[in-house]
């Protein structure tokens, strides 16, 4: 079995990453272990570095990994989802006008990224993306009900997925 030698990487104030360890995605990590494995870069952050025996780290998620999907297919067809109107319900005001800030940030950052290079647009629809996550539910919502913010949504969300690998 050949090794695969991870380096102790100071990293820019601006990066993000997701540690193969923990699977924690951190914003602005001062540093991280970094290698390349199968193609892919692999990052270790900090906190697992400082735990230590990465080896059973990867071993619990690896038998994560394969539990989840047996557990996961039992779900389908099963659950029974309340539809999602429901969700504003549960949000006061403060969050359904964070919500209407959203789109209009999220409109901009499209109209902008023709503008901007790929890596800085797509980081800033992530940055947005991660700073309303608790309004998400309200977000979706209006996607399914408005076919432009549909679009939109769906734009932002390829490009998060385009950025992160997911």
């Amino acid at each position: 079995m050949m090794k695969i030698k991870l380096k102790a990487t100071k990293l820019p104030d601006w990066t993000v990453i997701v540690c193969v360890g923990c699977s924690d995605f951190l914003e602005r990590p001062l540093m991280a272990a970094v290698g390349v494995a199968e193609g892919e870069e692999i990052f270790i952050c900090p906190h697992c570095l400082a735990e230590g025996d990465i080896d059973a780290k990867l071993e619990r998620k690896a038998a994560r990994l394969e539990r989840e999907p047996r557990w996961l297919r039992a779900l389908i067809g099963r659950l029974e989802l309340p539809p999602p109107a429901v969700f504003k319900e549960f949000f006061g005001p403060e969050v359904v006008e964070e919500v209407a800030e959203f789109w209009a940030s999220l409109r901009d950052l499209l109209d902008e990224s023709e503008l901007l290079p790929s890596y800085d647009a797509d980081q800033s629809v992530v940055s947005l993306l991660r700073a309303y996550r608790r309004a998400w539910p309200l977000i979706k919502s209006d996607a399914e009900v408005d076919p432009e913010r549909g679009k939109a949504l769906a734009a932002a969300l390829a490009k998060w997925r385009m950025f992160t690998g997911g």
